[in-house]
């Protein structure tokens, strides 16, 4: 078992040994669990085939397609950086 300690301004520093244990870029999602944090490996997206990207491809061309063309456009006000928390 890995012991590592929280500093007084609250980070964790984890031992080479179990960082040696990851590979690059490694993800980790932290758990809450009581007093002990658990760190548990994010799962990555599955590779898409290329008939998978093809076929989400489609759907989404037949999506757009479908869209109402007489809807409203958004002023180029509303595209402005700061009107975007108004």
């Amino acid at each position: 078992m890995d012991i590592v300690e929280v500093d007084d301004s609250g980070k964790v520093a984890l031992p080479h040994e179990f960082l040696n244990r990851l590979r690059p870029h490694a993800r980790l999602h932290v758990e809450v669990e009581g007093t002990a944090l658990k760190l548990v490996a994010v799962e990555e997206e599955p590779v898409r085939t290329k008939e998978e990207a093809e076929a989400w491809a489609r759907s989404f061309r037949e999506w757009v397609a479908g869209l109402d063309p007489k809807a409203p456009h958004l002023p180029d006000e509303a595209l402005r950086r700061e009107t975007f928390y108004d």
